[in-house]
């Protein structure tokens, strides 16, 4: 897609070119020595500020890629910082466990947030498109496990609101990660990673660096892969049951005597089948008391992986330092693979005509209408995910004056994903294979073993209107359209049968696979000028302005029977539903970001050796949104000399809503809504269209933020850094919910403020809709039309809104003492920690605000009063030590949190150490020096005790969950690791 520049663009490229100019002839007046070299071309490649950020006053962590090594992690950025950096906590944080954060909604993506709050990835500064989930309503996010560890040179991360200097998502903050840009020489490495704990857990990677610079032309060239073998519940303790009592075999509160496979093998069937009942049939053919069949083995924990990766960078000066041209460009592809139990179903007797069913059908034991379950275990469900990024920068930066720079790139993304999922089941061939009525020839016969059904996964689509409208009546016209042409002939299903008892030919055309294909792109257009512009008595004042424009574009096609609404929509079950999408946006930006000295550490002025303001304003305006505008103050105070720093910000950051919130909409079933009503066993349920909002706002922030930062001069190599965080959010975009709409309209009618968003026989104001008229129309709806109170009866629509809020506090410390002696080594001691002092959710402007500090909740994942990382390293005559510790103080189990929180169950703290041992052989003066330059060896064991999670049941049941927070706590337990690297 062509890049087009709008009148608003321009405007403030021209106002970057024009300070530029300025500074150009203030130069000129004040000529520089010469062959004095002021400003490095990469000086400006630092985050949380287009200016020097030694003088910012955001605090930046920085992780380096000799600490990604030592912390024995070859998997992703998310894992990597997570370890090191507790601000990453929260359910916000998503990554290969596939339990209780519910990683299916990444589609086997990584996602971060610093302090659970939206969060801005960055690639060598810039943008990187999202993952193409948020197509289906899924999660916005940027999937950092498709950049290469190998290829990194340093991960920097503000904690602190920067949306006026980068835009839209950084409210928590930002994670800028920094490729390589250049390389020397060649290496090669790898490592592998096992536990030896049940389920042998692996992780094996390689990767290879080439490059060359020769002082004008530098060239890095890098590949990588990865791979990891899945980890499943039952080779854990914590997760080693997942029971249901919903399986074949079961037929309401009966299940089959475990000696059978099928009733059949006891007891006359079908048209012989004499039993009024099950309670009738022979003694000992069904046992009451359903036990709980174990899922566990079925269901995987970590997913698996494999990834590869290919990167390039090129750096050219053209003229001198006048000029430099630029570029790189990443290729990723990311495989992920994750399972769930078998889908379940339950027969109730639907199809030509129930009666008939009860007599004829040919496997039932008795006269009557059941309803039997059916869960094939042999055929899991399994997701399979193809990720695919690529990204190429190109870009030309260069010096108007020793002064001033100036750098603009354009930026091309895309993102490709694409997933199945196989055994789930085709809807409209269950009846039907259960029906049988046809012999092995095919003629139609009473009671036959045999059933028609469609091929192709291709029944043809039911007719809309009032003959069609409940499930009974669709299964009717769909059985009477079968002919020889679009039905194959199979052997009947047998759904009271053990599975083992269940004849897999009988299962041909009822499992399936549904397909989708997500796209997301991304491009973008950016030029930034940015020096001194001129002097104040205290100093000169730096100054950047520009401005960029970007292209924002997200597909996402399902197959026909992963249509959420429509003629032939939801025909698998087991499956992700969501309609075609297919959208784009354009946004248009113009900044501009100030520092300047109000006193000079030259003055000698008590208590004011050095004070710096700052200030930040950025103007967004989206083709679908309107305008945003971000301001952002600071203020730098070092009151004696640079021992301690004092810094002090204020900003407001937002997050636009997504292209999904804007123009998507997706259909599903409400959940049972027995309890809500008071009603009889069911289920109940209701159809729910959630609808997007093009009125949306974006998602607001205020965000302060003070700090400190303490190196006394007294302790040589001792830096203590405290950072406090208030953010307030407004405006989250979020839905009512259909139970609540339905709880309201049933109690108020149409007084209810949601009356016109639910009505009888067809969405509100659709062709045959009946509202709402009074209280209590929808329990006496349900109620007097309990025969066909299916689904396509009662229907919701529930609208995006900017609807709830919340309110974060965090501490975030960390403490560093390097110690250098002359005989034994180089010791060093730090230290990083989090403390999360609110965490407050409103989640309805009538609602009070709920505490989730300190709590476990499958709403917020854990959020933890306290979390700390602590290493204590030793470096000496080629080797290094380094053994680490993670503390996470106790909580309370609170189920969901919030209004329908649980009993508090009390969860103790966790402590678990590491421990890595390196050691780097250069080869100087011996022989084989003209061909190798050093070998790196480390090898380590992460979690040295084996500790496991603690258990969580209420926030994380093992029914849906993993029964503990793996993803804060790690599932794998003792890990050792060896990895190597050999320069050349």
């Amino acid at each position: 897609m062509p890049i087009h520049l709008n009148p608003f663009i321009r405007a403030s490229l021209l106002a970057a070119i024009t300070l530029s100019g300025a500074s150009l002839t203030r130069a000129q007046t004040s000529p520089e020595p010469e062959k004095q070299e002021t400003i490095a071309l990469d000086r400006f490649v630092v985050t949380g500020s287009h200016l020097d950020a030694s003088k910012g006053a955001a605090p930046v962590m920085v992780v380096t890629s000799d600490e990604i090594v030592r912390s024995g992690i070859s998997s992703n950025v998310l894992e990597v910082l997570r370890k090191q950096m507790p601000a990453f906590v929260g359910s916000g944080n998503i990554g290969v466990s596939n339990g209780s954060t519910g990683a299916t909604n990444t589609y086997g993506g990584s996602k971060i947030a610093l302090h659970n709050l939206p969060t801005l990835v960055l690639l060598n500064g810039r943008r990187v498109a999202t993952n193409g989930a948020n197509a289906r309503g899924g999660l916005n996010f940027v999937d950092v496990s498709q950049f290469p560890l190998s290829a990194i040179e340093r991960i920097e991360v503000v904690t602190d609101g920067a949306s006026a200097v980068y835009g839209s998502d950084a409210i928590g903050g930002v994670v800028n990660i920094i490729l390589k840009p250049t390389f020397n020489g060649s290496e090669v490495g790898g490592g592998y990673a096992f536990s030896n704990r049940d389920g042998d857990y692996s992780e094996k990677s390689a990767y290879v660096t080439t490059g060359a610079t020769n002082g004008r032309l530098g060239v890095i060239v890098n590949g990588s892969y990865f791979k990891s073998t899945p980890l499943m519940q039952t080779d854990r303790p914590f997760s080693c049951v997942a029971a249901t009592t919903s399986y074949s075999g079961v037929v309401g509160t009966s299940y089959l005597n475990p000696s059978l496979n099928s009733p059949s093998a006891a007891v006359p069937v079908g048209t012989a089948a004499t039993a009024t009942s099950i309670a009738t049939l022979p003694t000992g053919t069904y046992q009451t008391g359903v036990p709980g069949l174990n899922l566990a083995g079925d269901v995987t924990l970590l997913t698996e992986q494999e990834k590869r990766s290919a990167y390039a960078g090129l750096t050219c000066r053209l003229v001198d330092r006048k000029l430099e041209a630029f570029g790189d460009v990443l290729y990723t592809k990311n495989d992920s693979y994750s399972q769930l139990g078998a889908q379940f179903a339950t027969f109730s007797g639907t199809g030509t005509n129930p009666q008939q069913i009860a007599k004829y059908t040919p496997y039932n034991p008795t006269t009557a209408s059941l309803s039997p379950s059916l869960r094939y275990t042999p055929a899991p469900r399994r997701y399979t995910n193809d990720a695919k990024l690529l990204r190429f920068t190109t870009g030309l930066r260069g010096e108007i004056t020793p002064a001033w720079n100036w750098e603009a790139a354009y930026t091309y993304n895309t993102n490709k994903l694409t997933t199945q999922i196989s055994n789930v089941l085709y809807t409209p061939n269950l009846d039907l294979a259960v029906l049988g009525g046809y012999d092995q020839a095919g003629n139609m016969v009473q009671g036959g073993r045999y059933s028609r059904v469609y091929t192709n996964f291709a029944a043809p689509a039911v007719p809309s209107g009032p003959d069609y409208d409940t499930t009974a009546k669709a299964a009717t016209w769909l059985a009477a359209q079968r002919t020889t042409a679009n039905t194959v002939l199979q052997p009947a299903l047998d759904p009271f049968a053990r599975p083992a008892g269940i004849d897999p030919a009988s299962l041909a055309n009822v499992f399936g696979t549904s397909h989708a294909e997500f796209t997301s792109g991304l491009q973008s257009l950016d030029l930034i000028v940015r020096g001194s512009a001129f002097d104040l008595p205290a100093g000169g004042i730096d100054l950047a302005a520009g401005g960029d424009h970007r292209l924002e574009s997200l597909k996402g096609v399902p197959d026909e029977n992963s249509r959420s609404s429509g003629a032939i929509a939801q025909r698998w079950s087991g499956a992700t539903f969501f309609d075609l999408f297919d959208q784009n946006r354009a946004v248009n930006a113009g900044f501009v970001e100030l520092r300047f000295p109000v006193t000079s550490p030259k003055w000698n002025i008590d208590l004011a050796h050095a004070f710096d303001a700052s200030f930040a304003y950025r103007v967004e305006h989206y083709s679908d949104m309107g305008r945003a505008s971000t301001p952002r103050y600071g203020l730098r105070w070092q009151p004696v000399d640079d021992q301690v720093t004092v810094r002090y910000s204020y900003s407001k950051a937002f997050t636009a809503p997504s292209l999904f919130q804007m123009a998507g909409t997706q259909q599903t079933l409400t959940s049972d809504l027995r309890n809500l009503f008071g009603l009889p066993a069911g289920p109940w349920q209701a159809t729910s269209r959630q609808t997007p909002n093009t009125s949306l706002a974006p998602t607001l922030a205020h965000t302060q933020s003070v700090g400190i930062v303490v190196s006394p001069k007294a302790v040589k190599g001792l830096t203590v850094t405290v950072d406090y965080t208030d953010t307030d959010l407004k405006n989250l975009v979020s839905r009512i919910g259909a139970n609540t709409i339905l709880q309201s309209v049933n109690q108020f009618g149409t007084a209810s403020p949601y009356a016109s968003q639910v009505a009888f026989y067809n969405f509100p104001g659709k062709e045959k809709s009946l509202a709402i008229a009074a209280p209590g129309d929808v329990k006496t709806f349900l109620q007097t039309h309990a025969a066909a109170a299916t689904p396509a009866n009662l229907f919701v629509v529930d609208p995006a809104v900017n609807l709830s809020a919340a309110k974060v506090r965090a501490l975030d410390v960390s403490a560093r003492y390097v110690w250098a002696t002359k005989s034994c080594g180089t010791f060093a001691v730090g230290t990083a920690g989090t403390f999360i002092i609110d965490d407050k959710i409103q989640t309805l402007p009538t609602d009070p605000y709920y505490e989730y500090a300190g709590l476990m909740t499958s709403t917020e994942g854990t959020m933890s009063g306290s979390h700390f990382y602590t290493t204590l390293d030793w470096q000496k005559s080629g080797w290094d030590v380094s053994i680490g510790n993670t503390y996470i103080s106790p909580g309370d189990d609170m189920g969901t949190g919030g209004s329908t929180a649980s009993k508090r169950i009390r969860i103790p703290s966790y402590m678990s150490w590491d421990l890595a041992v390196g050691y780097t052989l250069r080869f100087q003066q011996t022989k084989v020096a003209a061909l190798f330059k050093e070998l790196k060896v480390s090898v380590g064991v992460n979690n040295l005790a084996d500790k496991m999670p603690p258990s969580a049941p209420q926030a994380f049941p093992t029914t849906s969950a993993a029964g503990a927070d793996v993803a804060t706590y790690g599932a794998i337990g003792r890990l050792y690791y060896v990895s190597a690297a050999l320069k050349f």
